[in-house]
């Protein structure tokens, strides 16, 4: 018994020592998407400063060829509309940085505005490739949830030999006190009150034996969620970081060609070749291709930190 309860003891312990690895690892990963959710609106903002530029350098022609008669106001006060959504755009997205770089500081023990980032580029960061087979007790060693979940498991196991061992006497005989003794009858009295004292209180102990295989049963089911809530995570993780990757291809394409487009589109317009709807048109395709370009490189690193966690954390390079 006394076994029994150093298993369930050790079991415990362990338990608390996997639920802070779990609670380690939740804010790791919660710092690694706000560094990525910062550099992502650093990205955004360089393009809200890039698309004021244009905008403007874009007004400068189209102000230049209503002065020469080859364009009416309309396409003047157009583009002078676009200058004042670019400028609102723009101190929108300082106003975004400002809140995740608030944000990671936070998550890292700060108060807010007291550390400076000097943030590098989005697109220089590298993306790991990780290794498609990953073995399933490989998962079920890393993740600390599977294994705090275990350890409840054996604890609650070992409460059960305990709760079953309360029904057995608990008997401590000395033999050379019995045979001193001058009342033996007494000495056999006081055998059989031990024997008996678990009929006595059998109520209370059949209690606790049935709350003990209880517990047992909640936690074989916890288990069993917990293993398939990490095995979905994982997937769900991978099929993110798949699709984000391919989307983020397509995209980087699609922001080569807007960027021909618009710059085709300037020098087309400022000849007369095209008409100013056209040169709008490129000019916001632009944008609206590099914003998507930004969204889906900060999904695959994102995702590829949901990977992670969802694999337990602690891979080595060999593994992935």
């Amino acid at each position: 018994m006394w076994g029994a309860r150093r298993d369930a003891g050790s079991a415990r312990l362990l338990s608390s020592v996997f639920t802070r690895d779990a609670l380690q690892l939740v804010v790791m990963s919660n710092v690694g998407q706000a560094y990525f959710n910062l550099l992502a609106q650093a990205e955004t903002k360089r393009i809200a400063t890039e698309f004021l530029e244009n905008v403007t350098n874009a007004l400068a022609i189209v102000e230049g060829r209503y002065q020469a008669g080859a364009v009416s106001a309309l396409d003047v006060a157009q583009q002078q509309t676009e200058l004042t959504t670019a400028r609102a755009s723009l101190d929108l997205q300082i106003q975004q940085y400002t809140l995740a770089e608030n944000a990671l500081t936070i998550l890292l023990g700060h108060p807010a505005q007291s550390v400076s980032f000097n943030a590098e580029r989005f697109f220089d960061l590298p993306i790991p490739a990780v290794n498609a087979l990953q073995p399933a007790a490989a998962l079920l060693e890393r993740r600390p949830d599977v294994r705090q979940a275990e350890m409840e498991l054996i604890a609650a196991n070992a409460d059960i030999g305990i709760a079953r061992a309360a029904f057995y006497p608990k008997l401590q005989l000395n033999l050379d006190t019995l045979i001193a003794s001058p009342q033996p009858a007494g000495a056999a009295l006081a055998v059989a009150a031990s024997l008996a004292q678990p009929l006595f209180q059998g109520g209370r102990l059949e209690g606790g034996l049935k709350n003990a295989k209880a517990r047992n049963l909640e936690l074989v089911e916890t288990y069993r969620k917990t293993i398939l809530t990490a095995f979905k995570e994982v997937e769900d993780a991978a099929a993110v970081s798949s699709n984000s990757a391919r989307r983020l291809q397509a995209l980087a394409d699609a922001v080569d060609k807007a960027r021909l487009a618009y710059q085709l589109s300037l020098d087309r317009y400022r000849l007369g070749l095209i008409d100013y709807q056209t040169l709008l048109l490129t000019q916001r395709s632009l944008l609206t291709a590099e914003n998507s370009q930004v969204q889906a490189r900060q999904d695959v690193l994102v995702a590829m930190v949901q990977l992670y966690q969802a694999l337990g954390g602690g891979w080595s390079i060999s593994q992935l």
